[in-house]
């Protein structure tokens, strides 16, 4: 919730149209898909409409911000993925071997 306050520019005081568009794809329930384009593709940005929190430039350096954050999560949660999996490969490399030693063969 507080993520998406910070994403809309309202936020920053603007008014914007032209921030989703619709792909050439719909949900099973015949609702077109959406998806948020970049800033700079935006139709219209009308800044300082509205009282805002942040100026214009603060807000921009929030949503870059948000983006690295979000780009380092995803890194950091590959990663532990990984090493969780080689962590359970060792553990059963370990088990299978201690296995054998016991089993008469």
């Amino acid at each position: 919730m507080l993520t998406a306050i910070l994403k809309n520019p309202a936020y920053a005081g603007a008014f914007v149209y032209g921030r989703t568009r619709s792909c050439h794809s719909s949900y099973a329930n015949g609702k077109l898909i959406t998806e948020r384009g970049p800033m700079s593709e935006w139709k219209t940005v009308v800044k300082d409409l509205y009282p805002a929190h942040p100026d214009w430039e603060r807000f921009k350096q929030a949503q870059a911000a948000l983006c690295d954050n979000y780009a380092e999560y995803q890194l950091n949660a590959r990663h532990t993925l990984e090493e969780r999996i080689r962590t359970k490969d060792a553990i059963c490399r370990e088990l299978a071997t201690h296995c054998r030693r016991r089993l008469p063969g």
